[in-house]
């Protein structure tokens, strides 16, 4: 399921993605202008699923505080 979230993406903008870049509550993920080719703000949206697995693998990662 990553994978295929990750072929709509460009490899620049997925690398860069930072915890900030997640909203969570709406399942989307946001590409600031800054990290895209065309210089413009991008949104993705993602399973749920996928996204209720992201805070777990953060936390494992020691990324997010446990808890």
């Amino acid at each position: 399921m990553i994978e295929k979230q990750a072929q709509d993406c460009r490899g620049g903008e997925s690398v860069r993605i930072q915890v900030k870049h997640l909203e969570f509550g709406r399942n989307m993920v946001f590409f600031p202008a800054e990290n895209t080719q065309i210089k413009r703000l991008r949104t993705r949206h993602l399973p749920a699923g996928l996204m209720s697995e992201v805070p777990s693998m953060l936390r494992q990662e020691g990324i997010l505080p446990k808890g």
